[in-house]
């Protein structure tokens, strides 16, 4: 599948999701770039993955994942 075509159909979903995650349109914009960043630069990968959706959303869940860490660290 195109990326064009993959970005269009699953912005929106990944954008949505990432926005309930970090309740911040600043940081889900970011984190949702970064996601599609990532999706291009591992392109090849796509054409092996039967669930396009879920690689995608694991990518946004796992970026988040790393933003909040270095951005939230619980100091002890």
């Amino acid at each position: 599948m195109d990326i064009e075509k993959i970005y269009r159909i699953y912005f929106e979903d990944v954008y949505r999701f990432l926005l309930s995650l970090s309740k911040n349109k600043d940081v889900a914009q970011d984190i949702t770039s970064e996601t599609f960043l990532k999706v291009i630069n591992n392109s090849k990968k796509i054409e092996n993955t039967r669930n396009i959706k879920a690689y995608i959303f694991t990518i946004a869940k796992n970026t988040y994942i790393n933003y909040y860490n270095q951005n939230y660290q619980l100091s002890w």
